[in-house]
């Protein structure tokens, strides 16, 4: 069963911060009355990503952080406990919100595509 697996692994977890090298020098004013510390990307400028996840070992698991506090793309490699715990206990306090969720994920759909299409031959590369 892999919920307590996942358990497990949130309970076993050793992190080991490595930071990434996302610098940003085109901040959005779009959005910057909702959403502070959009980066922009165009033909001259983009966040780069580390790409450490490609080396990572058995056992390890490796996590990207983006905060409105300022991490940007920071990476961890987090370590997994092997052990299985039988039968997990969810406690979900209700009472405390601690976000607002503006939305989930993101999909690469028909139309991601047609938008992509639309850029240049060197932005689409980026």
């Amino acid at each position: 069963m892999l919920a307590p697996y996942l358990l497990t692994t949130l309970a076993g977890l050793l992190l080991a911060t490595q930071e990434a090298s996302a610098t940003c020098s085109n901040w959005s004013t779009r959005y910057q009355t909702n959403l502070n510390g959009v980066c922009v990307c165009n033909a001259t400028q983009c966040d780069t990503v580390s790409n450490n996840y490609t080396s990572l070992t058995t056992g390890q698991v490796g996590v990207y952080t983006t905060s409105k506090a300022g991490d940007r793309f920071a990476y961890k490699v987090a370590n997994v406990d092997s052990t299985t715990v039988s039968s997990p206990t969810y406690s979900i306090d209700v009472s405390t919100q601690y976000q607002t969720m503006i939305g989930f994920g993101g999909a690469f759909t028909d139309a991601a595509a047609i938008n992509v299409y639309k850029l240049s031959s060197k932005l689409q590369q980026m």
